[in-house]
């Protein structure tokens, strides 16, 4: 089972890993922007795999400008607690509220695109228990450009 204090630890050491590589080789934002492909991402994602970003604040725009021309994956939905239900466009895609996302996309990789970590750690739990097992929720990692 999925515990807050697991998850919170887990999220600490992927960020202490980040930038422990970041700074042995440092990637300007600029050079990071110029091939979108690179993106690291989970192995075994490829052929168009099933994303569901929550969260599309600054962090989440960025991450769907980073995957929105990579074919290793196809965002299938947009979603945000704050956003969602009102009907509002981003990128083509209606921002959707928890609950309507969960109600069709069980089946998708999810990626956590909130850049405070208390509310990470509630979303992820929010995520577990609507049945998305904890192997298909990830965390993106703005600062080491990562989807961990």
């Amino acid at each position: 089972e999925l515990q807050a204090d697991a998850l919170e630890e887990r999220y600490l050491d992927v960020l202490q890993k980040c930038r422990a590589i970041m700074e042995q080789e440092p990637l300007k934002y600029e050079e990071a922007q110029q091939d979108f492909s690179e993106l690291p991402l989970p192995k075994g994602w490829g052929g168009g795999t099933p994303v569901v970003i929550y969260g599309m604040g600054a962090a989440g725009n960025r991450l769907f400008d980073m995957l929105r021309n990579d074919a290793r994956v196809k965002v299938v939905a947009l979603c945000d607690q704050g956003m969602g239900g009102k009907g509002q466009q981003m990128h083509g895609l209606t921002i959707e509220s928890p609950c309507d996302v969960l109600s069709r996309c069980l089946e998708a990789e999810y990626i956590i695109s909130i850049q405070n970590r208390a509310i990470v750690v509630q979303v992820a739990l929010m995520l577990h228990d609507a049945g998305i097992p904890s192997a298909h929720i990830y965390i993106y990692d703005e600062m080491g450009e990562k989807v961990v």
